[in-house]
């Protein structure tokens, strides 16, 4: 029977960090709304709606859950739903405290056994508690320190983005011992892409696996960094306004040169439409041109060991991709000039009448 990776002691470590820590931000809990962001992060939550940007979706959904198991919560008499989001901030909080806790008790003792001097004059299970004790020191310093205190007491998204950053690194660590087991390495990108969905911040959290793989496995960082210079080169070739205004002028769609305001008005619209388009739904080739290459990433991931082959496909996929995206950019120059009409929504429509209204003035 293979060993555990976490043993008994580790886990010891890992909940006397969370409970000691959750009883303190129990304590001295914020008991309503509070000020700042609170009091439109605590409506949003109540509603299930959305916040400031970026809007905090999986914060929104984790904590209109906590309202609904603390709808019992009243304050003078009066239903407190401030009172379950501003708990589930200290929660949040506690568990990334526990969670670092217990990689300090794990890689602890990794460092330790890793010194031949302390090999020989400790025992395993003195090892053990010592690792163990550091690690209950290291989440309760991290639990008691001002910034992470003064958020877990009061309605905010960063304790949240403190846990996922927590089982990053534990994960992560975990994939450095067994580089073999790559399932965990597939946990730590799925924790980075959690944590961006609370907060943009957690983007920069993919660097710290990308210098993982680069001092663990050299090969799967090169195979990585193509895979990540496709996507890169293909968002901005999407997004960039320069590239959309270059290919117009190398396939001659656009007037040229803009010698009057009506070519200017034209030259504007093409350009907003052809950014845009990409929000309205599938029957724009755009909505195509993002989804596609986000859908076929696995199966490149999927297809490392073949290389070739996967660059093949990506090659064929990125021509395909060039041909969809300049039908669409020459129906945006048809529709500028009148020769067809977009199916447009409601909001397009409102945007047109501004547009034209603005020009009348």
């Amino acid at each position: 029977m293979p060993e555990k990776f976490f043993r008994k002691t580790d886990w010891v470590s890992c909940w006397t960090t969370f409970v000691i820590a959750l009883i303190a931000y129990a304590l001295t809990l914020q008991p309503t709304v509070g000020l700042e962001d609170s009091g439109e992060l605590i409506v949003a939550s109540d509603y299930l709606g959305v916040p400031h940007p970026p809007g905090y979706p999986s914060w929104t959904l984790l904590t209109w859950f906590f309202q609904r198991i603390f709808n019992f919560v009243t304050y003078h008499g009066q239903p407190n739903p401030a009172w379950a989001v501003n708990f589930f901030s200290a929660f949040a909080g506690a568990a990334a405290c526990g969670t670092i806790a217990l990689l300090i008790s794990r890689s602890g003792r990794d460092l330790f056994f890793g010194l031949t001097k302390n090999r020989e004059t400790l025992t395993e299970k003195s090892i053990n508690i010592y690792t163990a004790v550091a690690g209950v020191v290291g989440g309760l310093l991290l639990a008691f320190g001002q910034g992470m205190w003064s958020q877990s007491v009061i309605a905010e998204v960063y304790t949240l983005n403190v846990f996922f950053e927590a089982i990053l690194l534990l994960f992560l660590y975990r994939w450095m011992v067994h580089p073999d087991q790559t399932k965990w390495l597939i946990v730590c990108s799925f924790a980075v892409t959690l944590a961006f969905t609370n907060h943009q911040t957690a983007i920069i959290l993919g660097g710290s696996i990308a210098i993982a793989v680069l001092f663990r496995d050299q090969k799967l960082f090169r195979d990585f960094a193509i895979v990540g210079s496709i996507l890169i080169v293909l968002y901005f070739a999407v997004q960039s306004r320069w590239i959309d205004r270059s290919v117009a002028d190398l396939m001659d769609i656009l007037p040229q040169p803009i010698s009057s305001q009506a070519d200017a008005d034209v030259h504007a619209k093409y350009l907003k439409f052809s950014r845009c388009a990409w929000r309205n739904g599938p029957e724009y080739a755009a909505f195509w041109t993002f989804l596609i290459p986000i859908l076929s990433t696995p199966i490149l991931i999927a297809l490392r060991p073949r290389l070739k082959t996967g660059m093949v496909i990506w090659l064929g996929l990125i021509l395909l991709f060039t041909g969809i995206d300049l039908s669409a950019k020459i129906r945006a120059e048809r529709v500028a000039q009148g020769k067809s009409e977009p199916s447009l929504n409601q909001f397009e429509r409102r945007e047109r009448v501004k547009t034209l209204e603005q020009l009348r003035i």
